[in-house]
């Protein structure tokens, strides 16, 4: 399954603790080099790092053809750059799943028929899938809703 990934559903899931759930549910994850920019100085950012190092997390950037094509001036006036990168990439890749907490950016992935998971879908599918136990999830459900509230709602939700 190709999956794509913005930088805040990887920030929210490095608060968690529970970033390698990641790996296990879909082996490789496409991130836009812009995305992981907007990482700086988040615990993400050094999750993402290690993902890159270890092969995983691979960084790639839309082509500027892709710009002109799929970019209409309303998403560039709403979406933030990360996730502009990340819409482009998704549609450049093909891509199955994106991975963001953005309601707009998960609007704009449905008109192409894209689907969407943020991090609480992403924890409920590790849950389902034996990578947490029903303990573990709660916990990392209550680190994250911390987190958001640490680091503001807006940042993750627009």
């Amino acid at each position: 399954m190709k999956v794509v990934s913005d930088g805040a559903v990887l920030a929210c899931l490095a608060s968690t603790g529970y970033f390698r759930v990641l790996r296990s549910l879909y082996g490789e994850v496409t991130i836009p080099s812009k995305a992981v920019d907007d990482l700086l100085g988040d615990e993400g950012w050094t999750a993402a790092q290690i993902a890159r190092r270890e092969g995983w997390m691979i960084l790639r950037d839309p082509s500027d053809e892709s710009r002109s094509k799929y970019l209409t001036s309303i998403q560039r006036a709403v979406l933030e750059r990360g996730q502009i990168e990340t819409f482009l990439v998704a549609l450049e890749e093909k891509a199955e799943l994106v991975l963001t907490e953005s309601i707009i950016l998960r609007g704009e992935l449905e008109k192409h028929g894209i689907k969407a998971e943020n991090s609480i879908g992403l924890l409920a599918q590790a849950r389902v899938a034996g990578l947490l136990s029903e303990k573990d999830a709660n916990k990392a459900v209550q680190r994250l809703a911390d987190y958001r509230v640490r680091t503001g709602a807006r940042r993750h939700y627009i």
